[in-house]
Parts: structure tokens; C-alpha cells; sequence
């Protein structure tokens, strides 16, 4: 029998903390001991760290080819209904909720690696220890473009609806 040692192994939690966070209510780290949820083992798979990093560029594709659809949909339509065009911000809105959670977990891992290596270096500079993050960085910054990019076009389509909305008042008093 063999013994795996190192730090290659990656927890990857099915339903992310912070949601469990949010659907308990947990404010104190005493709630969060007494949270029988939180601490479920059937909530995570082991992944080594190679495998952990294809759940997430798995997902950020995803993420990229409902961005992709969505903005073919809206900008082939010449006349977007305005009940189709508030049924993509709301498509849209629970997208950006899911990449806030995606933003918050690769912040956190971002700056745990940081706090890591800020620890293990005492004297470390900051360039060094950002050079040791930059994939963890990367993915932060990704996820943070995918969230504006969603915000803007969920604006647009807002712009839209309220132009349809003068319009039609304003022929209302023709």
C-alpha cells in the first residue's frame, strides 16, 4: 500500500461555503461550529490539484459560452421583445450570481497563497511573493471581466427596455 504525501490534493466542495454561509445565516464562528451542513464530508471531492484546476476552467467555458449566446441572441434581434429581452436580465442576473461566488473563492485562494508564502518568507518581496500567485491571480481577475461584461450588457438591455417604454408612452400622447 502506498502512502501519497505532499500538497497536491485539492478539496472541491459540491456546494460552495459561502452559499451554505448565506442559507444558514452563519455570523459567528460559534454558529458555524454548530452548522451540521458546513461540515458535511459528502459536500467535497478530493482532486489533485491539476484535476481541480479542470473543474474550474470547465466552468469558466460554460460561463464564456452562455456570455457568448446571450450576446448573439440580443444583438441579432432587431426588435427584441421586451419580454424576451427581461428574461435575459434575469438569466443574466443569476449568472453574476454565480460568478460572485466564483469571484469571492478565487480571492480567497488568492490570498491564501499570499498569506502562505508571505509566512514561510519572512524577508520576501512582494513582487516574489505575487510572482508565486499569478495563476491564482489570473483566474481572479478573469472572473471579475466576466462580471463586468454581464453587468454592461445587462445594463444595455435595461436602456432598451426603458427606450421601449418612452416610446410607447410618448405615442400614448400623440
Amino acid at each position: 500500500m502506498a502512502i501519497i504525501r505532499g500538497g497536491n490534493l485539492n478539496s472541491h466542495h459540491l456546494k460552495r461555503l459561502n452559499k451554505i454561509i448565506k442559507e444558514y445565516k452563519l455570523k459567528t464562528f460559534k454558529e458555524a461550529e454548530n452548522c451540521r451542513e458546513l461540515w458535511n464530508i459528502n459536500n467535497g471531492i478530493t482532486l489533485c490539484k491539476k484535476c481541480h484546476k479542470k473543474v474550474h476552467k470547465v466552468m469558466d467555458r460554460t460561463i464564456r459560452i452562455i456570455i457568448d449566446e446571450k450576446r448573439n441572441e440580443i444583438k441579432k434581434a432587431n426588435n427584441l421583445y421586451p419580454q424576451r429581452a427581461s428574461e435575459i436580465i434575469v438569466e443574466l442576473s443569476a449568472l453574476i450570481g454565480n460568478i460572485n461566488d466564483e469571484l469571492l473563492k478565487r480571492q480567497m485562494a488568492f490570498n491564501e497563497k499570499k498569506m502562505f508564502y508571505l509566512a514561510k518568507i519572512k524577508s520576501v518581496a512582494k513582487a516574489d511573493v505575487e510572482a508565486q500567485c499569478t495563476e491564482e491571480y489570473r483566474q481572479y481577475q478573469e472572473a471579475k471581466g466576466y462580471r463586468e461584461l454581464i453587468t454592461e450588457m445587462i445594463r444595455g438591455l435595461k436602456y432598451y427596455l426603458r427606450a421601449v417604454e418612452d416610446e410607447k408612452s410618448f405615442s400614448k400622447h400623440i
